[in-house]
């Protein structure tokens, strides 16, 4: 997993934060960004488990307060909500 941004690209919109009640199911399952579009998953409170698909198998990620998860452009994700998260997502092109 790659640990930060490109610092050529700037931040263009925050997705209002999310609890594990709050989660849409969008984000629960295989999903991607666009072409161009990083994404920045930074977690507040509690844990999420965020899951990377490549061919040769999945690449989990257990991302707990205070740790970032990097969204490169078109690559296949989902996350999994543990009790006590709260997360909020950053894009950037």
């Amino acid at each position: 997993m790659l640990s930060r941004i490109p610092t050529e690209l700037l931040a263009y919109k925050k997705i209002s934060n999310f609890t594990e009640d709050s989660i849409p199911n969008a984000l629960l399952k295989d999903h991607n960004t666009q072409k161009d579009v990083w994404a920045k998953i930074i977690v507040l409170k509690g844990s999420l488990l965020y899951t990377i698909k490549y061919e040769a198998g999945d690449e989990e990620n257990l991302l707990e307060a205070g740790q970032v998860g990097i969204v490169v452009p078109e690559q296949m994700h989902f996350v999994k909500a543990n009790k006590g998260l709260e997360f909020y997502v950053e894009f950037y092109r």
